[in-house]
């Protein structure tokens, strides 16, 4: 394994730490801060894209594909105008 190899997964195995302890949080604002934690690092240092974290519904209508209650990535299109968590409803 290189030593890119090495960094990106030792960044990956931090991310999933911090999910795993963000699921232990009982305040969703806290959880929040996780998941923007998360996105930051994806984007600043693996240099992940974030076209997939919007959400629309066609009818020009776009959401982030980010709960803020949960922190997760789990918001889907309901019917036009309406977006609503998987997760947590």
């Amino acid at each position: 394994m290189s030593q890119k190899e090495y960094d990106r997964y030792d960044i990956e195995r931090c991310i999933d730490i911090i999910e795993d302890c963000a699921d232990l949080l009982d305040d969703n604002t806290s959880k929040w801060f996780a998941a923007e934690a998360i996105r930051g690092i994806r984007q600043q240092i693996l240099g992940e894209e974030r076209d997939d974290d919007i959400v629309e519904d066609g009818f020009g209508n776009a959401w982030s594909a980010w709960c803020p209650l949960c922190g997760r990535k789990t918001m889907a299109v309901m019917r036009p105008g309406k977006v609503q968590c998987c997760h947590c409803g």
